[in-house]
């Protein structure tokens, strides 16, 4: 797999007649092999595509498509949005007259646990987790002896800073991004590489 960014010029008219801007657009270029497989489920998909797109859609348009449903799908701040719009239909549910009680039982079942931050519980309500990432930045904030930040957004988790183990809860200000490295690496000052080997042979 490889990439390049290059500037594309594209032309367009300016605010005065006659006038001619330049603006430039960056492109990368790609270039990989896949195997055969790849290429039924991206005719596939395709296919499915088309009712939106029936002219065709190109490679480009097919990931982006994609992508964004992905982030839509998977990212705290989407996931966020989506509680927030229950949380007021709910609150105008409240207020329309002769709601029935299956209506209201519907309502208190789409608010977002709270009491299960800190009910003593290995589970982190997929809420919380999403509020650690938002104030973390979506980063991993292990800082090493220098006090710099590692920063990586690869594989994060989310960690408890006193360990379950030894009573930390599950509350957000206990909680914190690390990298899967990282991670380790805190487990092994907590616990000791003895007991960390026993655990991973268990598992």
């Amino acid at each position: 797999e490889s990439g390049e960014g290059a500037s594309t010029p594209l032309l367009e008219r300016g605010p005065l007649e006659g006038s001619i801007r330049v603006k430039e657009i960056q492109k990368f270029k790609l270039q990989f092999a896949v195997s055969p497989e790849f290429m039924t489920k991206y005719e596939r998909i395709k296919e499915l595509m088309s009712t939106r797109t029936p002219g065709g859609i190109d490679f480009e348009g097919t990931f982006e498509s994609l992508m964004d449903e992905y982030i839509e799908k998977h990212s705290p701040e989407a996931r966020a949005k989506r509680r927030e719009k229950r949380a007021e239909r709910a609150d105008k549910a409240k207020t329309t007259a002769g709601a029935d009680k299956t209506e209201k039982k519907k309502i208190e079942s789409e608010k977002p646990i709270k009491s299960a931050q800190v009910e003593p519980s290995r589970f982190i309500p997929q809420a919380v987790k999403d509020e650690v990432h938002r104030r973390d930045g979506d980063r991993c904030t292990y800082r090493g002896p220098d006090g710099r930040r590692c920063g990586s957004k690869w594989n994060l988790q989310v960690d408890h800073i006193v360990p379950f183990a030894l009573g930390g809860s599950n509350s957000s200000d206990n909680l914190q991004l690390l990298c899967r490295r990282h991670n380790q690496h805190k487990a092994l000052k907590d616990f000791g590489k003895k007991k960390i080997d026993k655990h991973s042979k268990r598992r």
